[in-house]
């Protein structure tokens, strides 16, 4: 982004870009909203943070599942079985 970028016509073109926008596509539009986000007037922060969560909505199916170590946890209701003697 550039210098004199009107915050307005950015955050309306971000959200009417994103059906069809692939993950680096959205990863990239989200880093930008973002920092356009830390550079806007705080009384207008609340129309990046919209649009942030929209890009964020359609990132979820994108998402990799956690795979650190103990992130799995048991769901069910039943306690895991005892060890055998």
């Amino acid at each position: 982004m550039t210098e004199g970028v009107d915050p307005y016509a950015f955050l309306q073109s971000a959200s009417g870009q994103l059906d069809g926008m692939d993950a680096a596509s959205l990863d990239r539009l989200l880093d930008d909203v973002e920092y356009l986000y830390e550079v806007m007037d705080p009384e207008l922060q609340h129309l990046a943070e919209q649009v942030m969560e929209g890009i964020q909505a359609r990132l979820e199916p994108y998402a990799a599942p956690d795979t650190r170590v103990g992130a799995a946890v048991h769901r069910s209701n039943n306690p895991p079985a005892k060890p055998g003697p």
